[in-house]
């Protein structure tokens, strides 16, 4: 048994050894086996499959209520509700063809379009959806699940005895060969980063329908495979539990962090249905990921003292108070380039801020517990009203004099005048952007292209020290949900964005004056307007009168 502190080595030599540099490159394939990719779809063959209605009754919420659920117009478990739920979260929301190559594209995005996520329900008797409790897995090319297994009545209530209320349960897991096939030992980093933009696709679809998530956070991940029914593949294709959320009608005052543990060890010996696709005829295994992934295993923990941030008055007046959710929702899209000429106004900038302060918002930062670990270095380059520099935005106001202290001296640390009062926003430097931002984010030109690029810049050594290696996914969780609102407010400007995992993680550190690993700069992104290619088709998810719907 590994002590806390070999974890915790094992976690920052991961993180050290898989850095890009000016002069050197994470390890990765040396080329692509196009042959040997792995398929993007996991399915259980011998299992049934319940096809979710693509078009139903439910109309969409506004665009605001993602942020700020409204009780008023919740909505019952039901099987409309719960294939919306999927359908604006997990489920593919376009397919794309060049020539003869034809790709899927999915609601929540994913580093290189790989998509190592996977989803499992566990759901009580619902309404037109069964008759008995289940675990399922979603299966996002038919917008269906998979029935594993039947649950007792007698079980189902003894799982879910500590909720006073209706409640079902969604399980994420990652399958790293997807990502390590192309992106080889940081392929970790990227996994996680796909887990933060699921939950928070999650969390948004759930408050779309008045619902509220919360993260189960003492549960092990040994007990997490079992509730889920996670395969144990050979050639490195193990699925890896990732997290459990707990959705319900109404906010629980004393959120539930587990589950009976005499309920999981009855659900280990029910019976199973089904056998997992295999994913390629051969795979590599990476042995940074092994190493971290055990180091990282989330064990059974006690309860968590909660550190709940009240949510006050919003920031600014929101200039898209007309839109519907599940339109922007569903024509989210990663742009792969930007126009160089698309600009923003300073209050747009303002009121994308916003929703990233959990203090300003309901969802979907308030799925954990925890404060806010990530601080976030912004790259202004075309924002009309906000002179083009370099920003900080301090989602969490206790970390604000500990970065005055560990970054650059020279920094100027000057408030913005014409941002809202109680948004923490900072010009550390003024002046023209665009080379540095690009030079840090790996010389991509897309990040000094667009309105604006950022860093998201995570506490890291001294929290890993106090709360252990396994929350190190957690950190990468909490940039990939940041990453997922960023895609959303783009989308509702009529512009887009982009997530960006490679940049040169020391340099950006430099440039801040850190030079030590309190914090860690984990993801990049950029927003602008994006410039299309007419040559690639863009053609519908789903052939809605053709889907064959079943129930039992």
């Amino acid at each position: 048994m590994k002590t806390e502190n070999e974890k915790l080595k094992k976690v920052f030599s991961y993180h050290q050894q898989t850095k890009h540099s000016f002069h050197r490159s994470a390890d990765s394939p040396n080329h692509l086996d196009w042959k040997n990719q792995p398929d993007p779809f996991r399915r259980y063959h011998g299992s049934s499959v319940i096809s979710l209605p693509l078009e139903t009754a439910i109309e969409s919420s506004l665009y605001d209520a993602l942020y700020y659920p409204d009780s008023n117009v919740t909505q019952t478990f039901n099987l409309e509700s719960i294939s919306c739920l999927l359908r604006n979260s997990m489920a593919l929301s376009a397919w794309k063809q060049a020539g003869e190559s034809r790709w899927a594209l999915r609601i929540n995005p994913s580093s290189g379009n790989l998509h190592p996520t996977e989803a499992y329900l566990l759901t009580p008797v619902i309404e037109n959806l069964s008759s008995t409790p289940m675990i399922t897995h979603y299966a996002p090319k038919e917008h269906g699940l998979e029935q594993r297994c039947l649950l007792p009545e007698s079980l189902w209530k003894l799982l879910s005895k500590d909720f006073n209320q209706p409640v079902f349960f969604i399980g994420l897991s990652s399958l790293y060969w997807r990502e390590s096939w192309k992106y080889g030992s940081r392929a970790y980093r990227y996994c996680h980063l796909d887990i933060g933009h699921a939950i928070a696709a999650i969390t948004l679809s759930a408050a779309s329908l008045g619902w509220h998530c919360q993260l189960l956070e003492n549960m092990s991940a040994h007990q997490q495979r079992i509730l889920l029914g996670l395969p144990d593949n050979h050639n490195n294709e193990t699925e890896q539990p990732d997290c459990l959320i707990a959705i319900t009608q109404t906010k629980n005052q004393n959120p539930v962090l587990s589950l009976p543990e005499q309920a999981i060890q009855k659900i280990a010996l029910c019976d199973w249905q089904g056998e997992a696709n295999i994913l390629s005829h051969s795979s590599v295994s990476w042995d940074a990921i092994n190493a971290v992934a055990v180091a990282c295993e989330k064990p059974t923990t006690e309860m968590i003292a909660l550190n709940e941030v009240a949510v006050t008055k919003k920031t600014t007046q929101h200039n898209y108070s007309d839109l519907k959710a599940q339109p922007i929702i569903q024509q989210r899209r990663s742009a792969v380039a930007m126009d160089k000429q698309t600009t923003i106004q300073a209050e747009q900038f303002f009121q994308l801020l916003s929703r990233l302060m959990p203090e300003d918002v309901e969802t979907p930062f308030n799925v954990f517990i925890s404060s806010a670990r990530v601080q976030l270095i912004f790259f202004v380059h075309r924002i009309e009203g906000l002179k083009a520099g370099v920003y900080c935005l301090t989602r969490n106001p206790e970390v604000l004099n500990e970065l005055k202290q560990q970054m650059n001296p020279e920094f100027i640390w000057e408030k913005v005048k014409n941002c809202p009062e109680n948004l923490p926003l900072f010009c550390l430097v003024e002046g023209d952007a665009q080379l540095l931002s690009r030079q840090l984010s790996c010389q991509q030109e897309i990040a000094a292209e667009g309105c604006f690029s950022l860093a998201m810049l995570s506490q890291f050594k001294n929290v890993l020290e106090k709360t252990g290696a396994c929350l190190y996914p957690q950190l990468y969780w909490e940039c990939g949900m940041i990453g997922q609102v960023l895609y959303l407010e783009a989308e509702a400007m009529a512009i887009q964005g982009t997530g960006i995992g490679c940049f040169f993680d020391d340099p950006v550190h430099e440039f801040l004056g850190l030079q030590e690993m309190n914090f860690q700069s984990l993801y990049h992104f950029t927003v602008g307007g994006a410039v299309h290619d007419d040559r690639i088709l863009t053609q519908p998810a789903y052939n809605i009168h053709s889907q064959e719907r079943k129930r039992v």
